[in-house]
């Protein structure tokens, strides 16, 4: 167990070097999720206005939201190589990414699809 990039300062870890801004969305989100790929590289999922956005072209002009499914809260959100695992209070949801593109595969608490 290590911490890196840290040191203790007036009896707390705080980072070595300064925050530096990486990206800046066209949108707010509640909730970002960074779906990693297993030989793709990464997919950004955000979560506004009671729906789930895919955020494509993060950091350029052509930032483009696409969006995936409707959710009733904010979800809890797990990954399996391609497959995006959404539960939120009306169930759970899966979001596929396929030829390059998500495909959403609704179905109920009991795993009925």
């Amino acid at each position: 167990m290590s911490v890196i990039n840290m040191r203790k300062k007036n009896g707390v870890l705080k980072p070595v070097s300064p925050r530096k801004i990486i990206y800046t969305l066209a949108n707010q989100y509640n909730e970002l999720f960074v779906h990693n790929l297993p030989s793709s590289g990464e997919n950004w999922i955000g979560v506004k206005s009671g729906k789930l956005w895919y955020i494509q072209n993060i950091g350029t002009p052509g930032q483009t939201d696409t969006q995936l499914c409707t959710v009733s809260s904010i979800p809890q959100i797990t990954q399996i190589g391609n497959i995006l695992n959404i539960l939120d209070t009306t169930g759970l949801k899966y979001v596929i990414w396929y030829e390059n593109q998500y495909v959403l595969i609704d179905s109920n608490f009991d795993g009925a699809q």
